[in-house]
């Protein structure tokens, strides 16, 4: 019984930190994908589009 509750502490944490990087890679993501936009001068035409839709 005591592993099982070990194992399951293991699989929260495994997707604890999972969770974490995946949600640092988006940031990232978005970070750079708005600095691309910001270069090709749509930015804000485009993004005030994604602002309304979101």
């Amino acid at each position: 019984m005591e592993t099982f509750i070990h194992l399951l502490n293991y699989c929260d944490i495994v997707l604890f930190t999972l969770i974490v990087r995946l949600g640092h890679i988006l940031n990232v993501a978005i970070l750079y994908f708005t600095q691309w936009l910001n270069q090709h001068e749509i930015s804000d035409i485009y993004l005030g589009k994604l602002n309304i839709n979101i």
